[in-house]
């Protein structure tokens, strides 16, 4: 995009007007090379509104030159219309002005006194000896005005363009900031766009804790009322007394609280009561659990005992029989008696399977006229068992 040139606006005396083209002149180069384009009252053309078109280039003008002679300084319009505007337009830094002594004059308590005069030294063009080197000295010097200007001019734009992307990138963070934080993906694409914007990080950082600094506030008095709030239902349990809704109403206010974020903190005392009720039961459950299991186990136990004391007391009474068995025959064998007992038992087919050594079924053979003996051929198989366990 082209530069755009500086407007310049020539506020003269028609009196002096040859030294106004004159001064032109020497501003030709500066014109050609686009950094001026200048206006003055012969512009105007037929029909159009001289004063109107005067008002508006002085209005726009970014250079206001005041060529300052007695002529100048004597000429009502010039005096309240130009250098008037000329004046309010520098001071609010919209246009800069040029006092140029054309002609020696006292202006030493004119509006422009306080301002840099040209040529040099405020010596007048038409005192110089060689009035060329006075207006190339005051070329100079617009030169060096228009390039200082430019300078302000882009930097203003640079400035104005950079105030521009960071209202666009806070206008963003600020819709992203209303829930109080800025999500991962919208931290993402924050950072797209500022890249787009060409912001530095220090520039979207300042925004972005601006943006946040009220909520970071809020949310310390929001965590200074749930303190205080557990604190009390530490103390009284939930809910709470009436006196402490009223005084946690009290700080609410004071704290500048919204009503949604208490209810939230309300609504997760509510839930962690239900939680300890629900965990409380839960324990009291599994505490009968461990009980009836411990009860069962302990009636196993016992019915396993009571099992292996039955068996036991099976086992030495049919040792004790069995003992008393052996005694018998070997007092048989002693005595050399009929194998037939008083009570008409026939110890033959015992006596035979110990002579042939086969001690098992002479086992089993005892433990079939013992219980003949006894009157209890019954339990014969009960008892063959307990010893198929406990040979």
């Amino acid at each position: 995009m082209p530069e755009v040139s500086l407007q310049l606006f020539f506020s003269y005396s028609h009196k002096d007007e040859a030294l106004r083209d004159e001064l032109a002149n020497h501003l030709s180069t500066l014109t050609r090379q686009g950094v001026i384009s200048s206006w003055h009252d012969r512009k105007i053309l037929p029909g159009d509104e001289w004063d109107h078109q005067i008002n508006d280039n002085l209005n726009t003008a970014d250079i206001i030159l005041l060529l300052v002679s007695s002529d100048f300084i004597g000429s009502n319009y010039c005096w309240e219309v130009e250098v008037t505007t000329a004046i309010e337009r520098h001071n609010t830094g919209k246009a800069r002005v040029i006092p140029v002594i054309l002609r020696r004059v006292d202006w030493s308590d004119t509006p422009f006194a306080k301002l840099q005069f040209l040529p040099k030294n405020a010596e007048p063009v038409t005192s110089w000896t060689n009035r060329d080197e006075a207006f190339t000295n005051v070329a100079q010097g617009i030169r060096a005005a228009a390039q200082q200007l430019k300078g302000e001019r882009q930097q203003k734009l640079v400035l104005a363009r950079k105030e521009a992307s960071i209202a666009e990138y806070r206008q963003l963070v600020e819709e992203f900031v209303a829930d109080g934080e800025i999500s991962f993906v919208e931290s993402e694409i924050l950072k797209d766009l500022q890249e787009q914007l060409e912001l530095t990080d220090e520039e979207a950082r300042t925004v972005r804790d601006k943006a946040l600094e009220p909520y970071g506030k809020y949310k310390e008095n929001l965590d200074k009322y749930k303190q205080i709030f557990t604190k009390l239902v530490d103390e009284q349990g939930y809910p709470l007394e009436e006196k402490a809704k009223a005084d946690l109403k009290k700080l609410q206010q004071y704290l500048k609280l919204k009503d949604k974020d208490i209810a939230l903190i309300d609504n997760e005392a509510e839930v962690q009561k239900q939680q300890a009720e629900i965990l409380q039961q839960q324990e009291e459950v599994d505490r009968r659990q461990q009980q009836e299991a411990q009860r069962l186990k302990l009636q196993r136990e016992q019915a396993e005992a009571e099992k292996l004391r039955q068996q036991e007391v099976q086992r030495l009474k049919l040792q004790r029989e069995q003992e008393e068995v052996e005694r018998l025959r070997q007092e048989q064998q002693s005595t050399g008696n009929d194998l037939l007992s008083e009570k008409g038992i026939d110890y033959t087919r015992l006596r035979d399977l110990l002579k042939a050594g086969d001690w098992k079924e002479a086992d089993q053979e005892t433990l079939a006229v013992m219980l003949k003996a006894t009157g209890r051929e019954r339990e014969r198989q009960d008892y063959l068992n307990i010893y198929k366990f406990h040979p």
